[in-house]
């Protein structure tokens, strides 16, 4: 990174995080915080929330062990011995077969509704039947599954590594767990669904935030600053 960036001296990275990073590796260099951007659909107005019965958990993204899939397979029961009714729906794609059969050993597939990879339509149908999304990969480059629940109003249970710490901010918009901790996660996810309240503050801020920070728009306007500081003119 360094070699490639004293060079150049300046650069683009997707967070905060990755500049303080990038700063360590290329100190000379001028680096800029440019996000990606969500999809325009999850910021189109759409009718209040209606809760969801029996509440669901929303996973989304690769089906691997990195992505901590199977710490959240370890959370299910202790969601389910400390909450009750909880549904659980998952949407990726990757190593499906190992993960369908760890459900079904562990006698969790009577909680968990796997909808395959997730096409636009089934992201937005997801985001819309969900209660909250959890994310518990153990990292991250930035977490675009996490901005675009954002945008659909959902809070949100992550983890705290990479990127997620400069877009989630611990009881604020969402709750932050140590990676690879089931038990922990599970008591994020109970706590929130235990609290409507709460999860329609984050909800709101959520929303708010994904529309201020991370809208198309917003996204083409840094890109358009930078290209301007630059001496390239406007390229929009």
């Amino acid at each position: 990174m360094g070699r490639i960036m004293n060079p150049a001296g300046r650069g683009v990275v997707l967070s905060d995080v990755w500049r303080r990073a990038a700063a360590a590796w290329a100190p000379k260099a001028t680096v800029d915080v440019i996000n990606n951007p969500t999809h325009a659909d999850y910021q189109q107005p759409h009718p209040t929330r209606a809760p969801a019965s029996p509440p669901t958990v929303l996973y989304l993204g690769r089906i691997i062990p990195s992505k901590g899939i199977y710490d959240l397979l370890d959370a299910i029961p202790l969601i389910v011995s400390a909450y009750g009714d909880v549904r659980f729906r998952v949407a990726g794609n990757g190593e499906t077969e190992a993960f369908l059969d760890a459900c079904g050993r562990k006698g969790l597939d009577r909680y968990v509704d796997f909808l395959g990879w997730a096409d636009e339509q089934t992201k937005r149908d997801a985001f819309a039947s969900a209660t909250l999304l959890v994310h518990p990969t153990h990292y991250e480059g930035f977490g675009r599954a996490i901005v675009e629940a954002m945008a659909a109003s959902l809070p949100i249970v992550a983890t705290r590594v990479g990127a997620i710490i400069d877009i989630v901010h611990d009881g604020e918009n969402g709750l932050l767990v140590e990676p690879g901790d089931p038990a922990a996660l599970a008591t994020a996810v109970v706590t929130l669904l235990s609290d409507a309240g709460r999860r329609q503050s984050m909800a709101q801020a959520n929303r708010a935030k994904a529309v201020e920070r991370y809208s198309s728009s917003t996204i083409v306007d840094h890109w358009s600053k930078l290209y301007h500081a630059l001496g390239a003119g406007d390229r929009t």
